[in-house]
């Protein structure tokens, strides 16, 4: 599709100017756009009949026809030799236009609701699998009606049986692909983000987390059990980010943990605004989730069980009196159980952080997020966690490794758009800009499980050198975030093992 000139178009158009193409499209890829907008309309209300056919059929295979006839029907219509399936294919197999052709195509209500009525019949097929499902039924579509449409273009009709007869083929295709066993793993290797572990997918797991959770687990027999949370708050309008983070070993007794606060005018842990985070401190025992006081007198109090907290500190000249409420439920990363647990979880931070005498109103959109199981020493790989949030009704949290190719993929994370949370399963994170080492500018695209993309960009504010977990070390920023049209603040964590971070600094 590259390889074809604006020349070759306007020839093919017989038109003279080989400006032509600009003038009445302006890039290549709103031509694309017009292109798939000009088969997509007979295409939806063929889909919007089929719809009213089947009303709010439990027949798997009656959604599937519903995805499947609208094009084959078109492309018979169209009749032969038709282009548009092969153009169509190439479009797909390209990651910049098929970014653009999917946006679109998820603009049809039509469409979504096909979507939606398919995965409405298997709701018991794991969110990965249900994705990745998505992308093969689309390629299988769209590519076999390519070759389809080739060989009737080449051979003539008796190459190849009627499009309506293809139709039935691939419905029935698609359908068996669906309906396809899993084969469930029953290990769950864990991730980790900067000292999170954060569980894999597993048999014995569930996405379920309760109010019976709001208490310091039972350890396993692992030496690197850890029970741990945190909070953010930022005053966004002065550049200033901060956290509230714990620990506690219930086999020990032993805590840590503490509030940090920081701005541009000092990036390290000794000449930072604030800095309380201890490793150690002096045993406390036996803790009540929903009400502790650890020894450097940070409190953690329960308010509403998966919704409220209230959250105090006053030491070394900082009180903190802060009150989290959620925008939504948590996000369970892979998947929860006794003895392993990551989630995340969007809400909004009230209250105010007096330091040395000076009373600072904080009212902010904030993350805080939870794990349970072992949380070990150094890093294994780089990685990232990131999270923007607009408003209650849009937000976005994603979780990245390196790959030895040095490029970040999306392992997990959430889309909250228009009020409809999705799962990411794909994507990459790249920074473009680093200054002393820290991210400046960062982009994220990724994909969830209903087909929707996301392109976020990041404005680095400012950048924490963190070192609180044993042989890694962070570059924990507040980040001014864009995306979907919207603004946001949020974070860009970038966790490195201690060794890797030499390589960073000009």
């Amino acid at each position: 599709m590259h390889a074809v000139s604006n020349r070759q178009i306007s020839e093919a158009a017989s038109q003279g100017n080989n400006a032509a193409v600009c003038y009445h499209f302006g890039t290549r890829t709103d031509l694309l756009r017009a292109i798939e907008s000009k088969h997509r309309v007979p295409i939806e209300q063929l889909r919007a009949r089929m719809l009213l056919e089947i009303g709010a059929s439990a027949d798997l295979r009656d959604w599937v026809d519903c995805l499947v006839r609208p094009l084959t029907e078109h492309l018979d219509q169209l009749g032969n030799p038709s282009w548009y399936a092969r153009f169509a294919a190439q479009a797909m197999a390209d990651p910049t236009y098929r970014e653009v052709v999917t946006k679109d195509a998820l603009s049809s209500p039509h469409l979504v609701q096909v979507i939606d009525g398919i995965t409405g019949c298997l709701a018991d097929l794991p969110k990965r699998v249900r994705f990745e499902r998505i992308v093969m039924a689309r390629n299988l579509l769209m590519h076999t009606c390519a070759e389809h449409e080739g060989a009737l273009a080449h051979h003539g009709r008796l190459a190849r049986s009627p499009w309506k007869q293809a139709a039935e083929g691939l419905t029935d295709a698609i359908t068996g692909l669906w309906q396809a066993p899993v084969r469930r793993t029953a290990s769950g290797n864990s991730r980790r983000a900067h000292g999170r572990d954060l569980p894999g997918s597993s048999a014995m797991t569930t996405d379920a987390i309760t109010a019976a959770d709001e208490v310091f687990h039972s350890a396993t027999d692992d030496p690197h059990w850890n029970e741990s949370g945190w909070f953010n708050f930022a005053i966004p309008e002065r550049d200033i980010n901060g956290f509230v983070y714990y620990f506690h070993d219930v086999r020990t007794g032993t805590s840590g943990g503490g509030p940090a606060i920081w701005d541009p005018g000092g990036e390290q842990t000794y000449d930072c605004l604030f800095y309380d985070w201890r490793w150690i401190q002096p045993p406390t025992g036996t803790l009540d989730f929903t009400d502790f006081r650890l020894p450097n007198s940070l409190r953690h109090r329960v308010v509403e069980p998966m919704h409220r907290y209230r959250l105090s500190y006053s030491e070394l000249g900082l009180d903190l009196d802060l009150e989290w409420t959620s925008l939504m439920a948590p996000h369970v990363l892979g998947g929860a159980s006794p003895q392993h647990c990551h989630f995340d979880q969007p809400g909004r931070m009230r209250g105010t952080a007096t330091l040395n005498g000076e009373r600072l109103d904080i009212d902010c959109f904030s993350m805080r997020d939870r794990t349970w199981g072992p949380h070990r020493p150094g890093a294994r790989r780089s990685g990232d966690y990131l999270w923007a949030i607009a408003d209650a009704e849009s937000s976005w949290h994603a979780i990245t490794m390196a790959t030895r190719s040095g490029v970040d993929r999306v392992i997990g994370g959430y889309l909250l758009r228009d009020g409809t949370v999705g799962e990411l399963v794909t994507g990459e994170r790249r920074v473009l800009d680093r200054r002393a080492g820290a991210p400046v500018r960062v982009v994220l695209d990724a994909e969830d499980d209903r087909g929707r993309a996301l392109h976020a960009e990041g404005d680095v504010r400012t950048a924490l050198r963190w070192l609180g977990w044993p042989g890694r070390m962070t570059f924990w920023t507040l980040t001014d975030w864009r995306w979907d049209g919207r603004q946001g603040w949020g974070e860009d964590q970038e966790f490195f093992a201690r060794e890797q971070v030499r390589a960073l600094m000009p």
